[in-house]
């Protein structure tokens, strides 16, 4: 559910609106699609709109939008264009977001609104086409597509109808000019918790970031926070993604080599002056690091297998506190024990997890974490279509002051293109995670000094 904030509060809720039966689903809002793009390869690994993960076997558009009707062409209907990776190797991803887009139209929208989803199979040339193809349609408003490459490749055709763009892309370079990204972006991640860690008393940073755009893109976020809050990135580390040269980088990052000359050294110097050595004998290292917090902008198997290297490497986590992304969000966590105490932000609401409930009962799997992100944009179209005196997509609309609480939690577009959410900070803990701070319910608790720009 989602709804306009008033005033500097987020207004009260609607009550959830009954979920439909699981089968048959019935969709008379959403209006057949063209045909798919002839599929592509995939964009290139340099994408930094997520960390790369392992991929799931490629699904096929979802069945029942091949059955749907065509419906009327009245007057009165306001179409959004729902852009989405629905076949090639995204395919499950954008199915899973196409689902909750769909469930945002039988919560909120009226019969006048229009879905109009489309394949991009993926790729920038299939998402300009499916742009192209939807606009042609009569679109007022797009909501997608997923990936920068192809955010990219949409706004050109966009900005000849005079249509804007709510883009799911967490990456800065496609926002602006009519494009809005509702994707989490690693800026604002930073900006909440690494706020939080100062108000805790932590001033000096340290990063260990993967050698992809993504990873230097967070880096260079984290150098502007931290300055902003008056702190110190003392170190910076990057690793490519293979074991080797993780181990290379924690190595680095710890001054391992260093710090256990340094105590052979004083060993040595002990010895020759006759005295004892023995409680050094259970240390491996001497001196302490140079930083109180360690970035780490990793997620899946590179998290875990870093989390491993910091106590092989003497990197005391007891002492260091450990800061991470919402990606770290997953189940098993803090069964790594250099992992637990450590504190990442994240969006975390009572709608939230609402959502996911109910999308569990219709489609009996979890949603994707990146699908509420279809979830709250099409919600958004809907309740701006239904706006006094007329549907309405312009920028004046899309960056209300007062912002939108949406199910992933308020959010707000800036007039840079940028989205800015109210965020949680979380603490990992043996069995979950714990809630350190939670998320503001109103924009009055936020400032915008660091995020403006």
């Amino acid at each position: 559910m989602i709804v306009a904030c008033q005033d500097t509060t987020v207004a009260d809720r609607p009550r959830p609106v009954q979920a439909p039966p699981p089968a048959p689903l019935i969709l008379p809002k959403i209006a057949l699609p063209l045909p798919p793009v002839p599929e592509a390869p995939p964009a290139g690994a340099g994408d930094v709109d997520l960390p790369r993960m392992e991929r799931e076997p490629s699904v096929p558009a979802e069945p029942m939008l091949a059955a749907l009707p065509l419906p009327g062409d009245g007057g009165e209907t306001v179409r959004v264009g729902l852009l989405l990776p629905l076949s090639g190797p995204d395919g499950v991803l954008g199915t899973a977001m196409l689902r909750a887009s769909q469930m945002a139209v039988f919560d909120i929208a009226d019969d006048a609104f229009l879905l109009l989803p489309h394949d991009t199979a993926g790729t920038p040339d299939g998402a300009n086409a499916a742009a192209r193809a939807t606009l042609a349609r009569g679109a007022r408003l797009l909501l997608g597509p997923l990936f920068s490459e192809s955010v990219a490749a949409t706004i050109e055709p966009a900005r000849e109808a005079g249509v804007n763009i709510v883009a799911f892309s967490n990456n800065r370079a496609v926002a602006g000019n009519g494009s809005y990204l509702i994707g989490l972006l690693p800026r604002e991640q930073v900006v909440r918790v690494v706020g939080y860690a100062r108000e805790q008393g932590v001033l000096r940073y340290a990063v260990l970031a993967p050698d992809t755009p993504y990873g230097r893109q967070v880096v260079d976020d984290l150098a502007e926070v931290v300055a902003a809050v008056g702190g110190t990135l003392t170190r910076i580390e990057y690793f490519a993604e293979n074991p080797d040269d993780m181990s290379r980088a924690v190595r680095q990052m710890a001054r391992y080599d260093s710090r256990r000359a340094a105590l052979i050294q004083l060993r040595k110097e002990l010895e020759e002056r006759g005295e004892s050595s023995a409680d050094l004998k259970t240390l491996d290292t001497w001196g302490d690091l140079d930083f109180d917090a360690l970035f780490v902008p990793a997620s899946g198997a590179e998290l875990k297998q870093i989390a491993a290297l910091l106590p092989f490497f003497d990197v005391d986590t007891s002492k260091v506190r450990l800061l991470g992304m919402a990606s770290w969000m997953t189940p098993g966590l803090g069964r790594e024990p250099a992992l637990v105490g450590a504190w990442f932000a994240a969006p975390i609401t009572e709608t939230r997890d609402d959502f996911e409930r109910r999308y569990r009962e219709l489609y009996g799997e979890p949603p994707h974490p990146l699908a509420i992100l279809a979830y709250d944009a099409t919600a958004l179209a809907a309740v701006l279509a239904r706006a006094e005196g007329g549907a309405t997509f312009d920028a004046e609309a899309l960056t209300s002051a007062n912002g939108f609480a949406g199910a992933g939690g308020i959010f707000r577009f800036l007039s840079s293109g940028q989205v800015q959410r109210g965020l949680a900070v979380l603490e990992v803990e043996p069995w979950g995670f714990g809630v350190r701070s939670p998320s503001p319910e109103t924009f009055e608790a936020l400032s915008n000094e660091v995020l403006s720009n």
